[in-house]
């Protein structure tokens, strides 16, 4: 993982999305007892773990560049 200040371990961010959509994904994921970034969460760690299996390993290297890209 990158080394981040760890008073800064979590970031908030907001997300445009229909309001229907939101209203139903919030009733989908109640039926799992979760909430709406519990659910997030857990298919962003999905996502993530199917990209590294075809693809390998994340790096700092590659994080680096791609943060340094959207800075620009």
């Amino acid at each position: 993982m990158s080394k981040r200040n760890p008073d800064k371990d979590k970031l908030s961010i907001s997300l445009v999305i229909d309001i229907d959509l939101l209203d139903k994904f919030r009733v989908a994921v109640s039926y799992n007892e979760r909430n709406i970034n519990q659910q997030l969460r857990s298919y962003m760690r999905s996502y993530v773990s199917a990209f590294e299996k075809e693809h390998g390993p994340i790096t700092d290297e590659m994080i680096s560049q791609v943060i340094n890209k959207k800075q620009k």
